[in-house]
């Protein structure tokens, strides 16, 4: 229960109700008070955010393909579509391969990268 001015306001503003709820539903419950824009500004949340992903596993696949290729500028493209279906299948593994998921993602970034 808020106590302080500011949490108060925050609460007659609806804000205040976020750190109540699952940490999944942050995202899109803080548009909530744009009222009759809030889908439109949820599925352009959703856009942006699978964006930023596919472009990142985009790079990656990228980077990896320019390894593999010795260092070629413009690698073939089967060998660039090998990279990224490779990728997605070892972070899907990866998130499948128990019920913790994510944070066995997680732990295996970070095994990953403790060499370097």
């Amino acid at each position: 229960k808020p106590v302080g001015f500011n949490a108060l306001k925050l609460k007659s503003l609806g804000y205040y109700a976020l750190s109540c709820r699952k940490s999944t539903d942050h995202v899109l419950d803080i548009l909530e008070p744009y009222g009759s824009l809030t889908p439109l500004l949820q599925v352009l949340v959703l856009i942006g955010i699978i964006m930023f992903f596919v472009t990142s596993a985009d790079a990656g696949a990228y980077v990896d393909d320019i390894i593999a290729a010795n260092g070629l500028e413009n690698p073939p493209v089967l060998q660039k579509i090998w990279w990224a279906i490779t990728q997605g299948a070892a972070a899907q593994a990866l998130l499948s391969a128990s019920s913790a998921g994510l944070s066995t993602l997680q732990a295996v970034s970070i095994c990953a990268a403790l060499p370097y």
